[in-house]
Formats: structure tokens, sequence, C-alpha cells
């Protein structure tokens, strides 16, 4: 009997997905990280000062965070993303009863 194309492609997308998920976090991020978004050419200088970068981060981070991190940075000075809220209390709003 033959099956629909599609229904065997959902079932194997279900499949893959379900097996994303019960990896470990290591594993799940590097599957995950082999899909991009997008993709782009840097200038050699570029990639020497985000190695840089990386290494400064004592290489826990991967290039695709680093350049997150340098372009959320980069757009939370500017004005193009809101700048996610600090936690814990405001050093204005510190006294005697609330500084552990």
């Amino acid at each position: 009997m033959k099956t629909g194309g599609k229904r065997n492609a959902d079932y194997v997308e279900q499949s893959q997905q379900q097996i994303i998920v019960t990896m470990d976090p290591l594993q799940r991020r590097a599957i995950l990280e082999e899909k991009p978004d997008m993709s782009t050419y840097l200038p050699q200088d570029l990639q020497d000062a985000l190695e840089r970068f990386i290494a400064r981060k004592h290489g826990a981070v991967n290039k695709s965070e680093a350049i997150a991190m340098i372009l959320r940075d980069w757009l939370v000075q500017h004005g193009y993303l809101p700048a996610e809220p600090e936690e814990g209390t405001p050093p204005e709003e510190l006294n005697a009863s609330n500084d552990d």
C-alpha cells in the first residue's frame, strides 16, 4: 500500500523533533546549529576580532553566540532594541533592610 509523501515527511520531521528534544543539551545544540537562519561573509579583520572576542570569553561561546552577543549589545546601545531589564534591586533603592 502506498502512503502519501507529505504524511511520511511529517512523520520523519516529527520523529526528528522528538529525537532532538530527548537528546542531551550539547547534542541538541549542535544539531540545531547545523540549520543556520542566515549566513554572511565576514572580512578577515572581523573574523580575527571575533576570534579574540571568543578567546576573552574563554571559548565559552561559539561564533554564532558571539555574533549575537555583539549585535545585541550594539543594537541596544544605539536604541534599535530595548534593553533587557536588570535583575535585583536598583542601587538607588538599596537600604539597610534589603542590602544582602
